[in-house]
């Protein structure tokens, strides 16, 4: 059982450990649903001895997409069930450990781990998990239902080898068929990647110096409540940040329009920009820092200032080398894996049971 600490020691309230919360249901909803699109693009996949029982090709077809899904997202959806309140808490120490890194670089970057997760890592991790998490779903089941020191030990043990032989077959056999018939698929998108990486980099660039002036006038309003709560003790101000939305969807269209009317002065322009927002990023990293602005009600740690810094450094070559935009978004994609692991097992010590 979990015991957990105090609101006032977690410095969260209950709306953003409701969503928390939330955001696991839903990812355990949608991995089943992405699962379901991904198959739709290898139609050879698929199990001799169906062919053999059912005649009708629709519904060996749906037979096999149902068993693709259900042996690639149930181990995941396992593992979420099992560690749902570890996970929730980990999203909450994310928090805590990234304050630092303005929100908008935090979805920026998140989008692009998302991307990297769904195209690159779930297809190849998930068959070789489904193998292996069936023993183990298996080996629950038994030690649930029929527990060798509650039952006749030499049949539990029959059962458990006799289910593991049985499920693990299709498991391994859609795991072959699979994983090479996902790799020109993954080919083929890193070969689009890369016919298109000038634009892709020149917009993703604009779009992170947009964000770096949405975040400066963020910045600002929050500085003004800062000075606020030590003046009087009352927040008057506030945030305008659909103003601040707006801001940037005009900001970013003017700047996407201004590089594809390729204006000679455009490349100059956008160089200048980048420089600026270099500027502004070291300023609102450096202030933010030394005056305690974005940590006022969150700590962010030793961890924290490591993963802004590092994220910053990121932004910072992005900027000056775009030759390189693969090799940082990878770094970017690492970061996050490594900010996840620490705060899971942050999260494991704050909510130990």
């Amino acid at each position: 059982m979990l015991v957990f600490p105090k609101m006032s020691d977690l410095a969260f309230d209950r709306k953003e450990i409701f969503f928390s919360r939330l955001f696991i249901l839903l990812s355990a909803i949608a991995i089943p649903i992405y699962f379901i699109i991904l198959v739709a693009f290898i139609p050879s996949i698929n199990l001799p001895f169906l062919n053999v029982i059912i005649t009708d090709t629709a519904l060996e077809r749906l037979i096999t997409t149902t068993l693709v899904v259900i042996y690639f997202s149930l181990p995941i959806d396992f593992i979420i069930f099992i560690k749902r309140y570890n996970l929730a808490n980990t999203l909450l120490q994310m928090r805590r450990n990234t304050v630092l890194i303005p929100l908008k670089w935090r979805l920026f970057y998140g989008f692009n781990a998302l991307v990297i997760t769904l195209f690159f890592v779930l297809p190849f991790i998930a068959p070789i998990l489904s193998v292996i998490m069936t023993v183990f779903i298996v080996g629950r089941i038994i030690g649930k239902y029929y527990h060798p020191d509650y039952h006749n030990k030499f049949l539990s043990i029959f059962l458990f080898l006799t289910l593991t032989i049985i499920f693990e077959i299709p498991a391994v056999y859609l795991a072959i068929q699979f994983i090479p018939e996902y790799i020109p698929i993954a080919t083929n998108i890193l070969k689009l990647w890369f016919e298109n990486i000038y634009v892709v980099s020149t917009l993703s660039i604009l779009l992170a110096d947009t964000l770096t002036f949405g975040s400066l006038i963020e910045f600002i309003f929050l500085y003004r409540i800062d000075r606020e709560l030590d003046s009087i003790g009352v927040i008057v101000s506030q945030v305008p940040r659909r103003k601040i939305f707006a801001f940037e969807g005009v900001f970013y269209t003017s700047l996407v329009l201004f590089w594809i009317s390729k204006h000679p002065f455009s490349f100059v322009f956008i160089n200048y920009l980048n420089m600026i927002c270099l500027g502004i990023v070291a300023m609102l990293f450096i202030i933010g820092l030394l005056t305690g602005v974005r940590r006022r009600k969150v700590s962010s740690g030793l961890a924290g200032l490591f993963f802004a810094v590092a994220f910053s450094a990121v932004y910072l070559f992005e900027q000056i080398n775009r030759e390189a935009i693969t090799i940082l978004y990878g770094i970017s994609f690492v970061l996050f894996v490594a900010v996840f692991v620490i705060s899971y097992k942050q999260a494991q010590k704050l909510y130990a049971a």
